[in-house]
């Protein structure tokens, strides 16, 4: 997949509210950074965030924030009516036809480090 500018989201075409959670995501940076937060804490991805991250993840131009590789992804999952109570990868574009249909459509973006393991939830959108 291509590189993003980590300051714009790729999945900006979903029209709808957004929650942002990036002042959170710079709090428990800090925290790490200052002791209180271990890398155990912050670097927890399961097997199957890593796969979808690598597979259907946008590689960013920024380095991941614990470790300093190159292997900062956003990966998108969607969730609403009709689609898995765990949600369903999105890819790139949050315009993608498969996602046309569902009502009550959320699709959470997540910031993944394949090289750590360094995951969080960085952005929430919404469409009614």
């Amino acid at each position: 997949m291509g590189e993003a500018d980590p300051r714009r989201s790729r999945h900006s075409s979903f029209d709808g509210p957004a929650l942002d959670l990036r002042l959170l995501r710079a709090r428990v940076l800090g925290d790490l950074r200052r002791g209180n937060l271990t890398p155990v804490d912050v670097c927890d991805a399961d097997r199957r965030l890593l796969d979808a991250a690598t597979s259907f993840g946008i590689a960013l131009r920024d380095a991941c924030p614990v470790c300093d590789e190159a292997a900062l992804r956003h990966v998108a999952y969607g969730f609403g009516k009709g689609l898995p109570a765990s949600g369903q990868v999105v890819g790139g574009l949050l315009n993608d036809s498969s996602m046309l249909e569902v009502t009550d459509l959320s699709v959470c973006i997540v910031e993944v480090c394949t090289a750590c393991r360094w995951n969080f939830l960085i952005e929430r959108r919404f469409r009614r």
